[in-house]
């Protein structure tokens, strides 16, 4: 299938009702095992489901369905508060239907598990800067920062698990980093949209942060992504960008002292977070 066919394909899948995918095996199989224990608190699981983006999004989607919407309330935007207002029990329905798809499926992208790994990890990263430079900013949430950061390459794992199920890119690994690489963003903010209940701010965040455009400010939630994306490329970078980052060339609205205190904020963090799933 030519790449033009492909994406026709992407956006015709994107109308399904319930699109479920791989990210990364091994996180899924730790939220799995972790979710086993029926003594579980909320917090552990909220931790757990940090770490993987799809069933990350389909809790805060299901928690603000007209179901789950309490009267007079409103939306939830990040995973703690989905899993109150749903409860564990629901939570935890959620997240084995997820995992247990997702590694039904992982057998196509057996050939990609090194890549998954290093989106996920790039991911995670991004998502703790995010955090800390909402902090910073006072301007967004953290916790809306965090997740946006988490899923804001949720496009470059759809499309890895898409393009390693067909016959005629399958074969080819420069060909599906081309995609990936290309229209990861725009795919992203479409399949986010498609899952739901996702604000158009953190939709129009995704789709442009990848932008090389100089971040003079940091008061929105698209230039604390960017910036954060940024910096993250200096640690963890999964392609080759046009251009390559380095801290003078990030040319951020921070001084090198602030900036650096953000950086092992962030990485103290994704630290913790591997702790928590015996990483």
């Amino acid at each position: 299938m030519d790449a033009e066919s492909f994406l026709k394909k992407i956006a015709h899948d994107l109308s399904r009702e319930d699109i479920v995918f791989p990210t990364c095996f091994h996180i899924t199989l730790k939220v799995r095992d972790l979710l086993r224990d029926p003594e579980i608190g909320i917090d552990k699981v909220a931790t757990a489901l940090l770490a993987e983006p799809v069933i990350s999004a389909k809790l805060i989607r299901l928690a603000n369905s007209a179901a789950m919407m309490p009267s007079g309330g409103g939306e939830v935007r990040d995973v703690k508060a989905a899993i109150t207002r749903v409860g564990l029990k629901t939570v935890k329905s959620v997240s084995f239907s997820v995992a247990m798809e997702q590694l039904v499926r992982s057998k196509h992208m057996a050939a990609y598990t090194d890549l998954s790994k290093e989106i996920w990890e790039h991911s995670i990263l991004t998502a703790a800067l995010a955090r800390q430079l909402a902090k910073h900013s006072k301007r967004v949430k953290p916790d809306d920062a965090f997740f946006t950061g988490l899923v804001h390459d949720i496009g470059a794992f759809y499309l890895l698990f898409c393009a390693s199920q067909d016959a005629e890119l399958s074969g080819s690994r420069e060909r599906i980093m081309e995609l990936v690489v290309h229209w990861h963003d725009g795919i992203g903010s479409a399949l986010l949209d498609a899952l739901g209940q996702q604000p158009e701010e953190m939709l129009q965040a995704v789709q442009d942060h990848e932008s090389p455009e100089p971040i003079k400010q940091l008061l929105s939630l698209s230039e604390i992504l960017r910036a954060a994306n940024r910096i993250a490329n200096m640690h963890t970078r999964w392609h080759e960008q046009p251009t390559g980052y380095s801290v003078e060339e990030l040319q951020l609205p921070l001084d090198t002292e602030i900036l650096q205190g953000i950086i092992d904020e962030a990485r103290g963090e994704v630290k913790e977070l591997h702790a928590s799933l015996s990483i």
